[in-house]
């Protein structure tokens, strides 16, 4: 860019958002929708706000700022990474809700979830009880297992993952747990990236 960080962006011809990337600064993102009843049209779609992360963050709490003022639109879930800081946090948003988790954060106490010490993972729902209420088939209760099979079980996997090799999670550890998304759900795109040495 003519100002701010340069980052690589995975994407597709004409493609002019970002919805995963790494900046110079080893500020990375990655997404994932929660589809929620609390959203509008009156905002900056999601893939521009993940691009002006990119852009202006050369710290963990620039990007969390960026997503925090928005203006958000709809449900989604990001994890953010700084390989400087050697830190990293799980947002869950929609239009009016905001919620940040840090490594073993209590509040990801709700079960079947639960906190790791040094680690954040997210799949396509949302943790947080007040986000939850916003999504489809709420109605049916609290447990993801029973309106978000799919989501439910890859953050189950991933937890497993995470705990079993605590310790030990580098590039090709990450690329297997990738390598074993459920083929029923479809999957846009998936990326590794390591902000610290940035590749």
């Amino acid at each position: 860019p003519t100002k701010g960080q340069p980052s690589v962006v995975p994407a597709w011809a004409g493609f002019l958002g970002a919805v995963t990337g790494m900046n110079l600064a080893g500020i990375s993102i990655g997404e994932k929708g929660a589809a929620s009843s609390d959203e509008s049209f009156a905002g900056m779609p999601m893939i521009f706000t993940v691009r002006e992360a990119l852009r202006q963050s050369t710290s963990l709490d620039a990007a969390i700022q960026t997503f925090r003022h928005g203006p958000r639109t709809c449900g989604f879930n990001f994890i953010l990474g700084s390989g400087d800081e050697r830190d990293a946090v799980a947002l869950e948003l929609t239009r009016s809700q905001f919620h940040v988790f840090r490594f073993g954060d209590p509040a990801e106490a709700q079960p079947p979830h639960t906190p790791i010490p040094d680690a954040v993972r997210r799949t396509n729902h949302f943790v947080h009880p007040d986000l939850a209420k916003t999504q489809p088939r709420r109605d049916e209760g609290y447990d993801p297992a029973r309106y978000l099979r799919s989501s439910a079980e890859r953050y189950q996997r991933i937890t497993r993952f995470l705990l079993d090799h605590r310790g030990r999670v580098d590039v090709p550890a990450m690329i297997a747990v990738l390598r074993g998304y459920p083929k029923p759900h479809p999957c846009l795109h998936q990326a590794v990236m390591n902000s610290t040495d940035r590749e």
